[in-house]
């Protein structure tokens, strides 16, 4: 099909689908950013679940997006195949650039630009209303719950409150079982038939202006930073995540290493009271060498520690933390006075 970047519009819903780590394929919606001409796309970078997917230079992928005809009111879902070719970030909001590799070809529009939604809807059957609560709605059909079994195979009508209209879609009910987590309603699956364009383009004007506002809460997060920002040197290990996810833990582990050290520093010099009480009993010294040793060893460990922890966190981290910095002064002097005990002991 003749159809190109150009007859996109910058806040344009669109779908990216893609392979994941286990080769299974999952969709991810995100907007257009800017359009910079027939084949180049920019794109913000899209999340999963409230986080950053990780999505690397070279990646190809399925971009999915719908187009309306201009002379009669009739939608279509297209499908192209992509790759991406350059990222960016600019302040806290991160943007890929993709070139389209093909043409665009129509595909069917089940089970694409799904919305979840929760929303108390009502179905009609043989001029009896039913109250149902949604899941989730897209151009082909619904899913949700209802508190009496329908027949499946069974027509109703599902009225849809769009804005200030009621869109009233003919649905066949595909499914409608009991739902095992709770005795007391079913779970429906219905589809629409001999939808009018209107009524579809109703319907899809909807679940896209909510897609959207959804994504753009995300992009406006003021914390949001893409893995598409850690440099390629780095390997899948030491991606920018999981940089951020040891340096986060790596105070804990040398609180615990520091607690291990003090308990032999302190028991070098125990103490051994040998009368009625602290002050007034008769009071002797013990000295042991030996934990000395220990608690010295433990510090130069963790000195060497805080020194790799403070170079990961302020040249290797993106986002690096004064308060870890801090930690880690707090850790390696506690270490030098165990050092320098030590050397005077000797």
């Amino acid at each position: 099909m003749n159809f190109s970047f150009n007859q996109l519009k910058v806040g344009s819903l669109v779908e990216i689908e893609i392979l994941d780590n286990n080769q299974e394929m999952i969709r991810l919606k995100t907007i257009v950013e800017d359009i910079i001409d027939e084949s180049l796309l920019k794109l913000f970078a899209p999340v999963q679940m409230g986080k950053n997917y990780p999505l690397r230079m070279g990646d190809g992928f399925n971009l999915i997006t719908v187009f309306k005809y201009p002379t009669v009111d009739k939608y279509d879902i297209l499908s192209c195949r992509c790759k991406i070719i350059d990222r960016e970030k600019d302040g806290n909001i991160s943007t890929i650039t993709i070139q389209k590799n093909g043409m665009f070809q129509q595909i069917q529009r089940r089970n694409y630009f799904r919305l979840p939604l929760i929303k108390n809807l009502t179905l009609v059957q043989d001029n009896k209303e039913y109250e149902i609560l949604s899941k989730d709605l897209s151009g082909n059909g619904f899913r949700g719950y209802i508190g009496k079994k329908l027949s499946a195979g069974s027509e109703a009508v599902l009225h849809l409150d769009v804005d200030t209209n009621v869109l009233k879609l003919r649905t066949k009910i595909i499914e409608c079982s009991p739902d095992p987590s709770h005795s007391y309603r079913y779970e429906i699956r219905g589809s629409f038939i001999n939808i009018k364009n209107t009524q579809l383009s109703g319907l899809l004007k909807y679940i896209f202006s909510k897609q959207s506002e959804s994504i753009k809460k995300q992009i406006d997060f003021k914390d949001y930073v893409s893995i598409l920002d850690t440099e390629k040197t780095y390997s899948d290990f030491f991606s920018m995540s999981n940089l951020e996810m040891i340096i986060r833990i790596s105070p804990i582990i040398l609180w615990v290493m520091t607690l291990l050290e003090y308990t032999y520093f302190v028991n070098t010099f125990r103490n051994k009271n040998m009368g009625i009480n602290f002050f007034f009993g008769q009071f002797s010294r013990t000295y042991y060498p030996e934990h000395l040793v220990t608690a010295n060893t433990l510090a130069m460990i963790i000195l060497v520690l805080c020194g790799c922890s403070f170079f990961m966190n302020n040249f290797l981290n993106k986002k690096r933390k004064i308060i870890i910095n801090i930690q880690y002064l707090i850790q390696s002097i506690l270490a030098i006075i165990v050092i320098i005990v030590y050397q005077m002991m000797i």
